[in-house]
Formats: C-alpha cells, structure tokens, sequence
C-alpha cells in the first residue's frame, strides 16, 4: 500500500484528513515519543520525517542505494538509525536536519549509537 492512515487511539476513529501518501508501497515506520513525528521507508528508497499536526508536506531525506528496511528513533527523537540489509549498513541521522551523524570508521564500525539510555555497550 502506497499509504499511512494515522488513527486516533482515544476515539478508535481513523483521522479523515491524515491521509499520508507516498509513490510506491510504505515498508518501515517509527512513531516518535511526542506522538507528532512520523517516520517512514518505501520502496521509493526514501525517507521522509511527516509532522502529523501539518502531514500535507512530509520532509524527504536523501534517496538510499536501497530500500531502508529498519527504523529507530532515539528516546527523544532527534536522532533516526536507518538499516540498509543488503548492504549491511546502519546509519545515525539528525532528524531535525536530515544531516548524517556517523560516518564509519576504517575498520567499518560506527562507535556508539543512539543514546545511552536506549542504547548500552557490552
């Protein structure tokens, strides 16, 4: 389905004019902690960070080699990890910006993700 209908959990009615549309099928999405921003993956290989107070103009982030088949949004929601399968990626974002947060490192690994409190190290 090439759709996302927000529903209001309260009233258990779909939301009539929440209607998020995307050009090809919707694969991933991630609800963020103030119930506002959405984040969602298509086939379309792009990502886009909706605000559900004003869903008419989602923000696109850069198109993927591939489709991005996992989402997570740090406890707070401003940072976003995207998952590439194919090419074994995962990747930190500033989801106010769309600006790239990790870069790997030389022997292919990113150092810490996310946050602390989501996230612990071995």
């Amino acid at each position: 389905d090439k759709t996302i209908t927000p529903w209001d959990l309260a009233s258990g009615r779909e939301v009539a004019d929440g209607i998020l549309k995307h050009p090809d099928g919707v694969v991933g999405l991630v609800l963020a902690a103030d119930g506002v921003t959405l984040v969602s993956s298509a086939n379309d290989r792009v990502v886009r960070v909706w605000n559900l107070r004003e869903p008419g103009s989602p923000r696109a982030m850069p198109a993927f080699p591939e489709v991005v088949r996992g989402l997570a949004l740090s406890s707070d929601g401003a940072r976003l990890l995207t998952v590439l399968s194919e090419a074994r990626e995962v990747r930190q974002w500033e989801v106010a910006t769309g600006r790239e947060l990790t870069v790997p490192r030389p022997d292919g690994t990113l150092g810490p993700l996310l946050d602390r409190t989501t996230s612990r190290s071995p």
